[in-house]
């Protein structure tokens, strides 16, 4: 048992350096509550892995140094703004920026970004 609970096929189990991880991928840093990530992606106190940022004229670049060249960045509109379009990522700096684009040049959505790593 770990703290009073059973286990069971989503048993959790202590690994090395005081994480804790479940079958789900999700991790958890025993010495660090607020460092906790999910579905595969790394555990950072030093950079934004997501977030929320309205488009200026189609257009929006996000400054993080969690951002790789290779990363993948789910983008969802949550407030529909101006005109809309297709949502896209333009150009990754690696450990610096990436840039969030609309097909619609007047297009001003609230958009809700993630970087999976």
């Amino acid at each position: 048992m770990l703290n009073n609970v059973a286990p069971s096929d989503t048993t959790l189990s202590l690994i090395r350096n005081n994480i804790v991880t479940g079958s789900g991928g999700s991790a958890f840093n025993i010495d660090n509550p607020a460092a906790y990530d999910r579905r595969g992606n790394q555990i950072s106190t030093s950079g934004l892995s997501s977030g929320r940022a309205v488009l200026v004229s189609g257009t929006l670049t996000i400054s993080t140094i969690e951002v790789q060249a290779s990363d993948n960045i789910h983008l969802t509109r949550v407030v529909a703004g101006g005109t809309l379009g297709h949502l896209s990522v333009g150009t990754i700096v690696a450990d610096t920026s990436f840039v969030i684009n609309s097909s619609s040049g007047t297009d001003t959505s609230t958009i809700y970004w993630e970087i999976v790593h």
